[in-house]
């Protein structure tokens, strides 16, 4: 696992482009990920109920769980991508059908960090994802295809949620508000967003659900080692410094609301 995945997350300098994305409505669609039907097997009816099933329960859902969308994406993630000198030229091929784009821009800091931030493109229902053309003519050198999928998709599952919110009622930020950070943070589908990031971040660290329910609960850092998990939890951080002891901390406790209930959905079935 790259440091990556212990640091700070610096999407700072991108919110301003995530924020500013062409947030405008558009027509519903049928499929959970807008994959191409076009000569689809009748032996894939069976597949389309049960995902019909699935968009029927992440609706009626308190928070929801990009689980099932993950699942498929990171199968066809590990059947066609290497590690080699086109690979960001095939995920382009592979996940547009998926309606999944990446927009190559530079960083001006010395960064390893692949991913730089996403949006959900209301217009055209499309998720595009930032990538760092600053490394991708040596990542060769230090990424694995593990670590390529852990960043992916901490990523891509941001921004699958807001994709399930617009499906859930055909728009997204009804009141959406760009002007600050603090203001874009305070939205409720980007708390529901980043607290799945959240637990998502100490989940793929291994931690159990007694650690986690700790860490989220230390509001005065207490423990040395607890609070180095904290600090190298980005996503937590994010909502404590932006609201903690502020008059609107009241989005500090929606956002540990979610975080609760994504904890619970992360250890469903597991003891």
């Amino acid at each position: 696992m790259r440091q990556y995945l212990q640091s700070n997350l610096q999407w700072n300098d991108f919110l301003e482009e995530i924020m500013a994305a062409n947030f405008s409505p558009s027509v519903r669609p049928e499929n959970v990920l807008n994959v191409t039907n076009i000569g689809q097997p009748e032996d894939d009816k069976e597949e389309d109920e049960k995902e019909s099933k699935y968009m029927v329960s992440l609706f009626d859902e308190a928070v929801i769980n990009p689980k099932y969308s993950l699942a498929l994406l990171k199968d066809v993630f590990y059947s066609n991508i290497r590690i080699n000198e086109n690979t960001f030229i095939n995920m382009c091929d592979v996940f547009e059908v998926y309606r999944i784009e990446f927009d190559f821009v530079s960083k001006k800091q010395d960064t390893q960090q692949i991913f730089l931030g996403g949006s959900f493109v209301q217009k055209t229902q499309t998720i595009k994802l930032y990538v760092n053309n600053n490394i991708i003519h040596d990542y060769e050198e230090f990424l694995t295809l593990d670590d390529l999928w852990l960043e992916f998709s901490l990523f891509l599952g941001h921004e699958l949620i807001h994709k399930f919110q617009f499906y859930k009622r055909d728009s997204l930020h009804k009141d959406y508000d760009n002007t600050s950070k603090k203001r874009y943070l305070s939205q409720k589908d980007e708390i529901m967003s980043f607290a799945w990031n959240c637990i998502d971040l100490f989940f793929i660290r291994g931690f159990s659900k007694n650690k986690i329910l700790r860490l989220l609960s230390n509001q005065n850092y207490d423990d040395m080692e607890d609070s180095k998990d904290i600090l190298h939890n980005y996503f937590l951080m994010l909502y404590k410094t932006t609201f903690k002891n502020t008059e609107d901390e009241k989005y500090l406790k929606m956002f540990y609301k979610y975080c609760y209930l994504y904890l619970d959905k992360f250890f469903k079935g597991i003891k």
